[in-house]
């Protein structure tokens, strides 16, 4: 017996010194082709760009930079789209955090980073790159923390922190990133950082150039059978827009994390405004931060009743996200406000 367990002992110390290894000279985004793809273009051309744009398929897909850049052109503001597909809170922040600690003071003056819960690991996914790839112990650290200060049952808050300790020991104990010192995520750059190269590729237009029955195509063809579930959401938005107060339900380690990131931006010269996305299954998370965070730094468009082109089904493309005409009313409605933050802080210099 003793042998057996000093044998599983010097697999997982030699499984955790390759993983340490393998982490320190592959590629940090082996998991996630599309950001990838997107930060090492944007790298080469960073001094093109003063703002970046961070989130889920929400941003990637429904933030266009050439609009919201021509109705912030007097604020000079020149943006490239960071967000990629299935991107969730935390994996969003440590992303942002390589971000910050690779951006020279000055370089960048402003970030939007999409405001989401704590993401739930699906246990089908635990195992894949794409969900473990970017934890460090910062962000499972906040993911425990964060998990523990949910008002949700004790069952809950443990079966989720368990899912993130798992993930992250699968992480440790992966030994397939040793692929990607020879073999590079595929340069498919046009369906990842779009067509005019500024990280917006709108999912109706890539629907379009694909052709043909494609999954896409039909997955809209799916939402426009029954559209029921988007009423739900619509009456949900309704419903929750003033029924979250700050002291009862904000969770104290989420605001905390938002404000540390709003700190550690000041110093780097990067005004942060967070976004909270429209569509959302629920918004008791997130809408109680709106309470604790300074007016110039939380953008809300969720509200379906002042907001009702982000939820009509003719600007929709399926049940989470927006067609182009859609996209670009809901780029107006954010870009709308963030002249207002940025007009409002130049006027305050003068």
């Amino acid at each position: 017996m003793n042998r057996f367990i000093k044998n599983i002992a010097f697999f997982f110390v030699i499984a955790y010194v390759i993983n340490v290894f393998t982490s320190a000279v592959v590629n940090p985004y082996f998991g996630n082709r599309y950001y990838d793809a997107k930060y090492r273009y944007f790298k080469e051309h960073r001094d093109e760009y003063n703002t970046v744009i961070f989130g889920s398929s929400r941003s990637y897909r429904q933030i266009n930079p050439e609009i919201f850049d021509k109705l912030l052109q007097e604020n000079g503001f020149k943006t490239f789209n960071l967000a990629s597909p299935s991107t969730f809170n935390p994996e969003i922040y440590q992303l942002y955090d390589d971000f910050l600690n690779d951006t020279p003071k000055g370089n960048c003056k402003c970030a939007i980073i999409e405001l989401l819960p704590l993401n739930i690991i699906d246990e089908r996914n635990i195992k894949t790159a794409k969900n473990n790839y970017w934890i460090d112990i910062a962000h499972l650290l906040f993911a425990l923390r964060y998990n523990f200060a949910r008002k949700i049952s004790w069952e809950r808050k443990i079966d989720r922190s368990l899912s993130y300790l798992a993930s992250y020991f699968y992480k440790l104990m992966d030994t397939s990133k040793f692929e990607t010192l020879l073999l590079r995520n595929d340069n498919d750059e046009e369906n990842l950082i779009g067509k005019r190269k500024d990280g917006y590729y709108s999912l109706e237009k890539q629907m379009e150039d694909i052709g043909g029955d494609n999954p896409l195509k039909k997955r809209r063809k799916l939402f426009l059978k029954n559209t029921k579930a988007l009423d739900i959401r619509i009456e949900r938005s309704k419903a929750e827009m003033n029924k979250y107060q700050r002291e009862k339900n904000v969770n104290r380690v989420h605001l905390e994390k938002l404000l540390s990131i709003i700190d550690r931006s000041e110093k780097k010269g990067i005004h942060v405004i967070y976004f909270i996305p429209p569509r959302l299954v629920n918004y008791a998370e997130l809408l109680p931060l709106k309470y604790c965070l300074p007016q110039d730094r939380l953008i809300d468009v969720t509200n379906a009743l002042k907001y009702p082109n982000l939820y009509r089904v003719e600007y929709s493309f399926d049940i989470g996200h927006l067609n182009d005409k859609g996209a670009d009313f809901l780029t107006e409605a954010v870009a709308e406000k963030v002249k207002k933050i940025f007009d409002h802080m130049e006027s305050n210099k003068t």
